[in-house]
């Protein structure tokens, strides 16, 4: 009766994990893409503007760094996921 129990727990507990992790997944590619997008409006405003400080370019290369990781975390998600 146990080992029947047993049996029938353990693939909906790996359904539970493989659910998570889709939806874990899916927020990443989501995050990706806002990133993105913010930066295909943010870099061209940036470069345009008449701040000579270089702030501007520590946002860009800030911006692009944080895509870089997104990157690579959808790459270490989409390896758990599939």
């Amino acid at each position: 009766m146990a080992s029947n129990l047993h049996g029938r727990i353990d693939p909906l507990i790996g359904r539970r994990r493989r659910c998570s992790m889709t939806i874990l997944n899916t927020l990443t590619v989501l995050a990706l893409v806002v990133m993105s997008f913010a930066l295909i409006v943010a870099v061209p405003v940036l470069y345009a503007s008449d701040d000579t400080s270089g702030r501007s370019n520590r946002l860009i290369l800030l911006g692009g760094l944080a895509w870089v990781a997104l990157v690579l975390l959808n790459w270490g998600m989409s390896y758990f996921v599939v």
